[in-house]
């Protein structure tokens, strides 16, 4: 029988080491579940490790076979950043480059996360200014990890505007030391990594391979473009040629000569392009790529019908041709060649003396027969000889002037010289020289003229001029030369004298100070119609000119009118006073005539009036007679006066002084001054004695000193005045009226005019006859302030 105690005892034991073990299983099975997780997690991060791995040594692949491909750099530029943003797990980033030239660094790669969403105010590409942490990689030339920028103390922080940047990775790329470049990535979702860091300066070191590249393709570039630029804008034509004849190159002025554009020729044979082209050209061109020497040489060209010069350079790849045009060249050879045979005729047969002589010696290479006929030389006697040797200047200081100014200047123009022939003969003539070169020796090129006889002319001329000039300066008149624009060209020197300097001013401007031409100015009339034309013309100040105005035509050819102006102004008032005379002359010859025949008649009737008033029957009518007696008396004064205009009256001319018959005169002049409450005021002079007849200057006195009396107001002063004037005794008479008008002067003197309401009119008239008679005149000064007549005698010696 079983002891079920001691079998439950031995049950609950195996059942507590049962327990005891399952933990211990449990254990275990949890420490194998661990290890078997951190083997799984640990092979997943060797398989990420090694996918990573090869991603990046495939990035770095693809990098190194894009560059082997020789693709553009800005492409390689941009697939770096992105495997760079990429492998990084960075958000944001850039590439760029030193600018060789500033220095600047240049980042075409910025995102365009970066430039849509960054608000820098002036955003660029271009970095001047390098602050904070990329500042402290270029300038240390260091790679930089920062994973929290905000406590790291290289940071400045962003500018405004900037995209926050909260982790960075920085890596230079250098060339042989030398900072070109710079990679910059940021904002990654983990933590940088030193494995980042080694991947980054992995892909700086290709970009430094890469700007590298780019810099030489550049500067290849930059060289390929000065030789294309160089060949484009040189003047010769220029191609290249590979060894199978075919075109390679073809700059422009080939095209312009060929008339054919470059894109139908490169790739085409020359032979097949030229067919008929010149045998020389093909000879040459072979002989230089045959073997391979340059060639040389000038050709006409079948092809395109023009002269050429050749330059053939041969290499291993070809031929490299120079040519120009030389057709004008040639056509001016055979110009210079024609031309050169022109002046060989020339020389020999101008009329001008021409020579030739070596400047270093200066003697005479040749000279032409004009210049041995002028001097009287033969040629034998010249050739090899200077101008010293032969005296043919007159002093050596002329010589040496010639030399020096052709050493400084290289030639002379028209010097006149004076030179001396093989007779001794002193002649004049105009020296003109060059410097020329002859056979490669420097030599001068003289041609003479002979210019005496002309001087001689010239001479005469001045004369002439002179002459016409002193005839024009001298005469009495105005003359002067104007343009049709009214400008004065010449003006004598009268007109000068009154007037000024003309200096090519406007006549209305000079003369009359007007800023137009003058209304009644015949100058263009005198030009449009080509006549002359007289005229006068009454100035402001009173003068009177006569102007003949003749059209007339310069030297140079363009027209003048030539003005000659006299002052007429005395001819006029001349003629006025002989028109008067001549009406007192007729008047004085009427008086002659017909006066005593009036009075015999009239004494008659007085006489028998007188005898009629006595008597008794008549008594009564006795006022009638006196009055009729008196009248007659008045009438037989008016043919006193009248007879007093004769000019055949007789004058009883005695040496006695003009003061005396005024100081005779001046108590009645006095009395009727005072009458009308009028003054006289004598200044008398001391003055020689005149032939005088003293009873007609009596009445000249008299009625000038009533005249100036009864042209007064009260309280008027009347000054009789005698003075010398030159060869001249002057009696002036002035008063204090209100001056006589313009049209009452012009008549003044006229027999029977009078302003008066009964006067006779005879008065001035007999002033004007008995100064006529005493070889005097009268001259009239008026204005509002009164009135002075001048009496003026001459000398007793005239």
């Amino acid at each position: 029988m079983l002891d079920v105690d001691k079998l439950s005892c031995e049950l609950k034991n195996e059942l507590n080491e049962l327990r005891e073990e399952t933990k211990s299983l449990k254990v275990e099975i949890e420490a194998l579940r661990e290890q078997l997780t951190k083997e799984t997690a640990f092979r997943k991060q060797v398989e990420k490790d090694m996918a990573k791995e090869l991603k990046i040594k495939e990035a770095i692949i693809d990098l190194l076979n894009k560059l082997l491909l020789q693709i553009s750099s800005d492409e390689i530029s941009y697939l770096i950043l992105e495997y760079a943003k990429e492998l990084t797990g960075s958000k944001y980033g850039y590439v760029g480059y030193i600018d060789q030239q500033t220095g600047y660094l240049v980042c075409p790669t910025l995102t365009k996360e970066i430039w849509e969403f960054c608000q820098v105010k002036d955003k660029d590409i271009v970095f001047k200014k390098h602050d904070g942490l990329v500042n402290w990689v270029l300038n240390n030339q260091k790679s930089l990890l920062v994973n929290d920028i905000k406590n790291d103390l290289r940071s400045t922080g962003t500018p405004p505007g900037h995209i926050p940047i909260n982790r960075v990775l920085c890596v230079p790329a250098c060339i042989d030391g030398n900072l070109v470049g710079q990679i910059a990535v940021a904002n990654s979702d983990r933590d940088y990594t030193e494995h980042d860091l080694v991947l980054v300066e992995q892909l700086a070191d290709i970009y430094a391979i890469v700007i590298q590249r780019k810099w030489a393709e550049e500067e290849l570039k930059k060289s390929n473009d000065r030789t294309i630029s160089i060949l484009e804008n040189i003047t010769d034509a220029f191609f290249t040629l590979d060894k199978e004849w075919r075109f390679v190159y073809i700059n422009s002025e080939t095209e312009r000569l060929w008339e054919r554009n470059r894109e139908e020729l490169i790739g085409k044979v020359y032979w097949d392009v030229f067919p008929s082209i010149n045998p020389i050209f093909r000879e040459k061109y072979n002989l230089s790529l045959s073997q391979q020497i340059p060639v040389h040489f000038e050709a006409f060209s079948y092809s395109y019908n023009k002269w050429s010069e050749v330059h053939v350079y041969p290499s291993k790849e070809g031929l490299s041709i120079y040519f120009r045009d030389i057709s004008d060249r040639k056509r001016t050879e055979e110009k210079l060649r024609y031309s050169e045979e022109l002046f060989s005729k020339a020389f020999n047969s101008s009329p001008s003396m021409i020579f030739i002589k070596r400047f270093r010696d200066w003697r005479y290479i040749d000279v032409n027969e004009s210049w041995l006929y002028h001097l009287g030389y033969q040629r034998e006697e010249v050739i090899g000889r200077t101008a010293i040797e032969l005296n043919l200047a007159l002093s050596p200081s002329v010589g040496a002037k010639i030399r020096e100014e052709i050493r400084d200047q290289g030639s002379t123009r028209n010097m006149e010289v004076k030179y001396r022939t093989k007779s001794g003969e002193i002649r004049v003539g105009l020296l003109s020289t060059e410097i020329v070169d002859i056979n490669n020796e420097k030599c001068i090129l003289g041609v003479m003229q002979d210019i005496t006889e002309r001087k001689l002319a010239e001479k005469r001329l001045e004369f002439e001029r002179q002459r016409l000039y002193s005839l024009l300066e001298g005469f009495p008149g105005f003359i002067v030369l104007v343009a049709p624009d009214y400008t004065i060209r010449y003006a004598n020197r009268n007109f000068r004298n009154i007037y000024g300097e003309p200096g090519n001013r406007f006549c209305y401007e000079v003369v009359l100070g007007e800023k137009e031409p003058c209304a009644i100015c015949y100058s263009n009339r005198v030009l449009a119609e080509n006549q002359p034309y007289n005229w006068e013309y009454n100035s402001p100040d009173g003068k009177i000119y006569r102007f003949y105005e003749h059209p007339f035509t310069d030297i140079d050819g363009s027209p003048l009118i030539l003005k000659i102006i006299f002052d007429v102004t005395d001819q006029r008032l001349a003629e006025q006073e002989i028109a008067k005379l001549s009406r007192l002359n007729l008047v004085g010859e009427m008086a002659a005539g017909i006066g005593h025949e009036i009075r015999n008649p009239m004494t008659t009737v007085r006489g028998f009036l007188q005898y009629f008033k006595g008597k008794e029957k008549f008594s009564e009518e006795k006022e009638f007679f006196d009055l009729m007696i008196d009248e007659l008396d008045r009438a037989n004064s008016i043919i006193t006066q009248f007879l007093s205009l004769a000019k055949t009256k007789a004058v009883d001319l005695q040496l006695q002084n003009l003061n005396s018959i005024l100081k005779t005169l001046f108590p009645l002049i006095q009395a009727d001054a005072m009458v009308s409450d009028k003054y006289i005021k004598l200044e008398l002079e001391e003055i020689p004695n005149l032939l005088l007849d003293e009873k007609e200057i009596r009445q000249l006195i008299l009625n000038l000193a009533r005249n100036g009396l009864e042209a007064m107001t009260s309280s008027g002063i009347l000054t009789i005045s005698t003075f010398i004037d030159g060869d001249e005794i002057v009696l002036s008479v002035r008063d204090q009226g209100q001056g006589i008008k313009p049209e009452v002067l012009a008549k003044l003197g006229t027999p029977f005019f009078t302003t008066k309401d009964t006067g006779t009119g005879l008065g001035m008239a007999t002033c004007y006859s008995i100064a006529n008679r005493h070889n005097a005149t009268i001259d009239v000064e008026t204005d509002s302030n009164g009135t002075t007549f001048y009496v003026r005698f001459r000398g007793t010696n005239d």
